[in-house]
């Protein structure tokens, strides 16, 4: 039998305290009250993995619970869930049980079942991560769905920052992943919301609450190959650091929502700086900064912050960018010496006169610069 097989059900553990499904019934409701959901619908990503099994089984629950109590004035006939799995057919047999595990929890639960394949060529974090979100979102769309929730937990955020620090990158990279955020920057993508309520569940703490009732899951053995940069911080890093620091993913964990707080007040100025230095963002032209400038306008970590959402305005990699590559245009908004760079996504970076033209290098015509 294969790992994945032999862990698909489990009995409630002796050691397991019989109240740990209540206690994260508790605390899912308190990160997501159900009244802001229960009357829409919600994709909810479902790999078949104990975290998402958790998130599925929790929305149920919670939303049948305040559909038959006849006080709550619940809302919820109008809203529904749909489980949508991606099968990245990578796995085998493997990867075709965990679509029929997660389209057998739909039935049992009474949630819609949306089922997607993926190509069974690339295996890469970055293209992985990219065909479930456009999945997600595709999903969302035909179906008319308000959310997409996800079960990223506490430890989950912590390699996450991890992953971040060891890249190099910013301010925004070290907040770690956003409790919630909407699909896109333009109007019209507003309505749709990415949301992650376990972000404060303990892995440990979810799969102990679904012993305690005996539910099951699907274990992905690829979530034990060290060779994904994810699983290597999850096996190997942390554990050094916990044995230094046994309290070190909530002490991170903390960090993170400390600089997420931060960031919040970072995006407000992050858009007075777009209003007052992008003179036009196609092409992505920006006025270099006087000397005088005031600080609290001209500080660096604003402009990343403004430079950050414009490439997500954009479509550009932003993935990619990594501290150094931030640095490269900090270096040149300054008013001084020209300069030509290139950045991921075959950018290229013009500082000329008074200003910044970013644009894709495949462009027909040379940009000029305006005066």
């Amino acid at each position: 039998m294969t790992r994945s097989e032999r862990q698909d059900s489990f009995p409630p553990h002796p050691d397991t305290p019989p109240d740990a499904w209540d206690s994260l019934v508790t605390e899912f409701r308190a990160a997501w009250p159900v009244g802001r959901w229960e009357s829409v619908g919600v994709v909810v990503g479902c790999s078949g993995g104990a975290d998402s099994v958790a998130l599925l089984r929790l929305m149920a629950a919670v939303r049948n619970e305040t559909s038959s109590n006849p006080n709550s004035g619940s809302r919820a006939a109008t809203g529904f869930l749909v489980a949508a799995h991606f099968h990245h057919g990578l796995r085998g047999h493997e990867s075709d049980g965990d679509a029929e595990f997660v389209a057998e929890l739909a039935r049992e639960l009474g949630c819609r079942f949306e089922l997607a394949l993926g190509d069974g060529i690339h295996s890469d974090e970055a293209n992985l991560r990219d065909h479930r979100r456009a999945f997600l979102q595709r999903t969302a769309s035909r179906r008319g769905c308000r959310y997409i929730a996800l079960a990223h937990s506490l430890d989950d955020n912590v390699e996450t920052v991890l992953h971040h620090l060891l890249r190099g990158s910013g301010p925004t990279g070290l907040a770690g992943i956003a409790p919630y955020r909407s699909y896109g920057h333009e109007p019209e993508q507003q309505d749709l919301v990415w949301i992650r309520p376990l972000l404060n569940a303990r892995r440990d703490q979810i799969r102990e609450a679904l012993r305690s009732r005996g539910f099951s899951w699907r274990e992905d053995a690829s979530n034990e190959d060290d060779r994904y940069r994810r699983n290597w911080i999850r096996h190997q890093l942390m554990p050094l650091i916990e044995a230094q620091f046994p309290d070190a993913s909530n002490a991170i964990a903390r960090a993170a929502n400390t600089q997420r707080e931060m960031i919040d007040t970072i995006d407000a100025l992050a858009d007075q700086w777009i209003e007052r230095f992008v003179i036009h963002e196609s092409p992505l032209t920006i006025r270099r900064t006087e000397s005088d400038e005031p600080p609290a306008v001209d500080s660096w970590t604003i402009a990343q912050a403004a430079l950050r959402t414009i490439w997500a305005r954009q479509q550009w990699p932003l993935g990619e960018m990594s501290m150094s590559h931030w640095r490269a245009i900090a270096a040149a908004l300054p008013l001084g010496p020209d300069a030509v760079f290139m950045l991921p996504g075959d950018l290229r970076c013009v500082a000329k006169g008074d200003q910044i033209v970013i644009t894709k290098t495949h462009a027909r015509a040379e940009i000029e610069l305006q005066s």
